[in-house]
């Protein structure tokens, strides 16, 4: 790691480890030995069953020791693999749930129609997505409302509660709040800006992606 960070912008505080299989059940081994260099795990259709469950008890051993686990941790598992084994990934995660540790971020996705080996490259996309994902901070409704309405292109910005939607396709897709003007589609190309004037009114809203930026002028 002291390499790859000299050689490599890597972001020092935030390590993930990925594992697929018996690299899956390392890094459950992996996050049950803290102090650890590792806060981000996705173990993807991790061997649960390897010597008589091992990492379960192992995790039980854990919890009656420590009551935090700051970590985020992305289980998954092929729909064909629940079929038919014996329900390990669906009890282990209820396990882990069960013990409420603090700091722990748990997301746990079984991938349909998918075998042990091919449920594998998306589960690894969701993964990154949930370890490394952005911030949703809150955002109080009235300021919220500023950015609501009608632009440029078809562009509708609606809001429900505390959140912003865009109108795609005929449809409502919430957005997470970045930052006060930032929004972003979780796994979607792209943050949507909004742009004010010297008064602090809404005047523009901006998309910019990998692939260029647009932007669109407020109607009302």
């Amino acid at each position: 790691m002291p390499q790859i960070d000299s050689a490599y912008r890597t972001d020092k505080k935030n390590n993930g480890l990925v594992g697929g299989s018996s690299g899956g059940l390392f890094a459950l081994y992996t996050l049950f030995q803290q102090p650890s260099p590792f806060n981000g795990f996705i173990a993807m259709s991790p061997s649960l069953w390897y010597d008589d469950q091992l990492v379960s008890k192992m995790e039980k051993t854990f919890s009656e020791k420590n009551h935090e686990l700051n970590a985020k941790l992305f289980l998954s598992s092929g729909g064909y693999e629940e079929e038919i084994n014996p329900p390990m990934f669906k009890e282990f995660c209820e396990q882990l749930k069960s013990h409420n540790y603090k700091g722990l971020e748990m997301e746990s996705l079984v991938v349909d129609k998918t075998g042990h080996l091919s449920a594998g490259p998306y589960a690894n996309i969701r993964g990154l997505q949930f370890i490394f994902g952005k911030p949703d901070i809150f955002i109080d409704s009235l300021a919220l409302d500023n950015y609501t309405g009608q632009y440029e292109e078809g562009v509708s910005i609606t809001r429900k509660g505390n959140s912003l939607y865009s109108e795609i396709g005929g449809k409502n897709i919430k957005m997470n709040a970045e930052a006060n003007e930032s929004f972003y589609i979780p796994g979607a190309n792209g943050i949507l800006e909004f742009i004010k004037d010297g008064k602090g009114k809404v005047t523009d809203c901006s998309l910019k992606t990998a692939d260029g930026n647009f932007s669109a002028k407020k109607l009302d």
